[in-house]
């Protein structure tokens, strides 16, 4: 009866220990898969960026407030 309930135990503790592990392993893959994505939306926004800064025109108006006429 004690072994039985000892392989009980370790049946039990080995099946929690392999369902976190898959659970770990599941979170790892997602978080891989989001950082490329991540990576990927940074990549986009960074040649968005140089190309706007190309693109920058800026704009003088000319006024007569305070200067010479």
């Amino acid at each position: 009866m004690k072994n039985e309930d000892l392989m009980i135990g370790l049946i039990v503790m080995l099946a929690a220990f392999m369902c976190i592990a898959v659970g770990y392993d599941i979170g790892k893959r997602e978080s891989k898969s989001e950082i490329a994505e991540l990576k990927t939306e940074l990549k986009q926004a960074k040649a968005q960026i140089k190309l706007l800064e190309e693109n920058q025109v800026i704009v003088y108006y000319a006024d007569s407030w305070g200067g010479n006429p």
